[in-house]
């Protein structure tokens, strides 16, 4: 929502590009660094601790995000800094995208999660690809609110999260409530250890094949908490100084965690280099011209927000078809199929006669497609897999961590692969 408009909000008061890249690096930062922290504390207190913290966080920075243009002392703190430092801040309390997906994972059983993750990550979706047209929005601004098109949606932002905070407060809910979980839904780790260290199948055949054993693990599991809470039994060993143990019981997960970790940093890489280069390069090719004066008289900011939002309606079509067909098609097929669109767009967003002119150079309608492949069919399809997939290997308490872990690696993607595309002419 913010992204549109946060290079001319800066501009008002000095801030060049630099500053744009630290405020969206900045951001990036704050996820990269509180995701894990945040999936720690899921696991040892709740999840409505942590959306509440969060929620809070928000509605702060983008309050003061919204309000920079008063802040003033002494020439130390300038709106500019504001607006920076209040994105990075604002980084550490929106980093609760694994929290969501763990709290999926540790409500529903193996065979109905996939469709919950589609829905979840459409929602992300929608939110960094169908907001691209609120910059061509002439807002005339709201005098006594001290509000214009610039930090309009820093204010709708803080709105949104104050509504929040009251309704996670005010409506029943079950997300203070640390034992809260769904009753299809216990896993035991040494049942998963042993089914998942199986040599002779792929990991993903395996999760494939495990939702027909969920009821027996679910009878292993109430044996050992039986067993657990008994005299002598090993919570009572915990008690006595098994908080490393438990920290390395947190920590021990199969070697596909490392896999599906390293799939989300790249996946989330690609599409941060192509959101950062996608702009100039649309507007190059619409208009032949490198000049971002000749880009606003063309029309071409029109072009790439149009180009993005039809992306991004076909993203949700896919996500959608997801849903409903998650159950009827193997993990590793939808992953395949997800990976194999992304490798295709790329190929064709490469021109080998960059710099030799339009006429040899790729044409607009090749680079939109390869685009369209990568963030509207290759993502939508590759995402979810992984994110559901890597759920089915966690046991119920290592959910949030990992998939904070998960989180945190495509933040890292987003900030290391932009930073390096940006380094080449």
């Amino acid at each position: 929502l913010v992204l549109p408009t946060l290079q001319g909000y800066l501009s008002k008061f000095g801030g060049t590009s630099s500053a744009v890249g630290v405020a969206n690096a900045g951001f990036s930062a704050g996820r990269l660094l509180a995701a894990p922290v945040y999936g720690y504390w899921m696991d040892q207190r709740n999840t409505g601790e942590v959306l509440l913290f969060s929620m809070a966080i928000c509605a702060i920075c983008n309050l003061l995000y919204t309000y920079a243009s008063y802040v003033h002392v002494n020439g130390f703190l300038s709106p500019t800094f504001m607006i920076v430092a209040s994105r990075t801040m604002l980084g550490v309390g929106a980093s609760v995208l694994g929290v969501g997906r763990a709290y999926i994972a540790k409500q529903t059983s193996k065979a109905e999660r996939g469709p919950y993750i589609a829905i979840l990550c459409a929602l992300q979706y929608a939110g960094f690809t169908l907001t691209a047209f609120i910059s061509m929005i002439d807002f005339g601004g709201i005098a006594s609110l001290s509000l214009t098109k610039y930090n309009l949606p820093g204010f709708v932002l803080t709105v949104a999260y104050a509504v929040g905070i009251v309704v996670l407060l005010t409506v029943p809910n079950t997300l203070f409530d640390p034992e809260a979980g769904h009753q299809t839904n216990s896993e035991r780790r040494s049942l998963g250890r042993s089914k998942y260290h199986n040599s002779s199948q792929p990991y993903l055949m395996q999760l494939e094949k495990s939702e027909s054993t969920e009821s027996l693990a679910r009878e292993a599991e109430a044996a050992q908490e039986t067993e657990a809470m008994a005299p002598g039994g090993p919570a009572e060993a915990a008690g006595k100084g098994g908080s490393s143990s438990s920290l390395r019981k947190l920590l021990d997960v199969p070697g596909i965690v490392v896999i599906f970790i390293l799939l989300n940093f790249t996946v989330r890489a690609v599409l941060a280099t192509l959101e950062t280069l996608s702009t100039y390069i649309i507007s190059y090719l619409y208009t032949g011209s490198t000049s971002q004066k000749v880009w606003r008289a063309d029309g071409a900011p029109f072009r790439v927000s149009i180009t993005f939002t039809v992306i991004g309606v076909f993203g949700l079509i896919v996500f959608a078809g997801v849903y409903y067909l998650s159950g009827h098609f193997p993990d590793r097929s939808t992953l395949l199929l997800g990976l194999g669109f992304i490798l295709a767009g790329l190929g064709l967003t490469l021109d080998p006669h960059d710099g030799e002119g339009l006429d040899r150079e790729m044409s607009l309608a090749r680079f939109e497609i390869g685009v369209g492949m990568v963030w509207g069919l290759g993502y939508p399809l590759s995402q979810t897999v992984v994110v559901s997939a890597l759920s089915k290997v966690l046991s119920k308490e290592q959910q949030g961590i990992w998939m904070g872990n998960l989180a945190s690696a495509g933040s890292a993607g987003r900030i290391l692969a932009p930073t390096i595309a940006g380094g080449y002419p």
